[in-house]
């Protein structure tokens, strides 16, 4: 068994690297999406199917070879979590610009 000040030293070293390396993760989206004067545009929807998923994925790079200045991002949210999901982007602030309609979002319930 550890010593009691060691599991304290090893408990708060390990908050400390799930911190950096969670303000890597969000710092390198925050910079990815101001860097280099390129609008990014994101979309979300529950459509997981392979087909659904390079249609979508076809129409973005497409439209990002239409207009280099702007990227394109899908969002695959699985369907079962994906009410859940909006609802918390929403309030958060943190929504897509683009969100599909159904699995209880945006059905008036």
């Amino acid at each position: 068994m550890i010593p009691q000040p060691h599991r304290k030293r090893l408990l708060f070293l390990f908050v400390l690297v799930a911190f950096i390396f969670s303000v890597y993760f969000v710092g390198r989206r925050v910079m990815r999406d101001f860097g280099g004067g390129r609008i990014t545009l994101r979309f979300a929807h529950w459509q997981l199917e392979p087909g659904v998923r390079d249609a979508f994925d076809a129409l973005a790079r497409e439209y990002e070879r239409l207009h280099p200045n702007v990227r394109i991002e899908q969002l695959l949210i699985p369907e079962n979590i994906f009410r859940q999901w909006c609802t918390t982007q929403l309030v958060g602030g943190s929504a897509p610009d683009l969100v599909q309609i159904g699995k209880g979002v945006g059905m008036g319930a």
